[in-house]
């Protein structure tokens, strides 16, 4: 349930709302926004049942649990960045580790980064208690989390889900 409805589900949301944001076309915004609905009541579907398992849970399967999170998007964050640029680098005879290595050394990274993860994902985890000072750093570094400790108000249909 972690994984899949808290993290998957709530990075979907995300990605339907830039998408959505993104649309010009009236059809397509209906269409987005309907499919991000949908995304996330999958999202609290795995999100309420997980605060009871979180309240549960000794010290240290929370820890566990924490670290899982973590790994989690830690992964989905470096392999946005790598499988993007292998897919299309050859084409155009870039090195997509060297790209992501100075994506990475950019001062600007985490801000230009960490939207798909703040939206959803990033405060379902904070909701539930499994971001912490041990792990808070982490997601700081890699620039899953920037600003603001857990960023933006969270959306009117992610809201209106739980």
């Amino acid at each position: 349930m972690l994984g899949m409805q808290a993290l998957f589900e709530g990075m979907a949301v995300a990605v339907f709302d830039c998408l959505g944001r993104a649309a010009r076309n009236p059809l397509r915004v209906d269409i987005l926004r309907c499919v991000k609905v949908d995304e996330a009541r999958h999202t609290a579907v795995g999100v309420l049942p997980m605060r009871r398992v979180v309240q549960e849970a000794s010290e240290e399967e929370r820890a566990g649990l924490e670290d899982f999170d973590f790994e989690i998007l830690a992964t989905l964050n470096a392999n946005q960045n790598l499988d993007m640029l292998r897919v299309s680098g050859s084409r155009y005879g870039i090195d997509p580790d060297t790209i992501v290595q100075v994506a990475l050394s950019l001062p600007e990274w985490p801000e230009l980064n960490n939207k798909i993860f703040m939206h959803t994902a990033v405060l379902n985890l904070s909701r539930l208690e499994l971001i912490t000072e041990r792990t808070e750093g982490l997601y700081r570094q890699r620039g899953i989390i920037y600003g603001d400790r857990f960023g933006h108000a969270i959306d009117p249909d992610v809201a209106a889900a739980f």
